[in-house]
């Protein structure tokens, strides 16, 4: 039976300059390389992280910003925090907000509208009638800039 490490390795291209070591099999809807040990299926690298530099105490972040990477020398054990964090500086956290989200209910057009109709004095209960709703709690919010303050 050959090794996990002998697995990766005929399934990987090494990227010369960065260093990463691509994973050319299956991966998940995130991009993470995925592999059956043992009849179960497991993220690949945190398979590696453990095979290399033994079990994670906590999880197995990238250094390289790059899912399908598997080279032990890119991967460490981080707290979620120091994940999410090295996300946000890194520019990759997901901000869909505003019209960069596919769920958005209303235009910045609308929101500027919906913020212009409030200045001029317009109740909160006819902004939301004018855009055919009568729950105002999501206008007052859109309106005081709690959500949707950038697009």
């Amino acid at each position: 039976m050959r090794s996990l490490m002998d697995r990766v390795l005929e399934n990987v291209a090494i990227v010369p300059i960065a260093g990463c070591w691509i994973w050319l099999g299956a991966t998940d809807q995130h991009g993470y390389g995925r592999i059956f040990l043992n009849g179960r299926p497991r993220r690949l690298h945190r398979a590696v992280y453990q095979e290399v530099k033994g079990a994670a105490k906590n999880s197995v972040c990238h250094t390289c910003d790059t899912p399908c990477c598997v080279n032990p020398y890119h991967l460490y054990d981080g707290t979620h925090h120091q994940n999410m964090q090295d996300r946000e500086q890194r520019g990759r956290a997901n901000k869909a907000i505003g019209k960069r989200n596919g769920r958005a209910k209303y235009t910045e057009e609308q929101i500027n509208l919906m913020r212009q109709m409030r200045g001029s004095g317009i109740s909160l209960k006819e902004i939301a009638a004018h855009f055919g709703k009568r729950n105002t709690g999501y206008f007052s919010l859109v309106i005081n800039k709690k959500i949707r303050s950038s697009g």
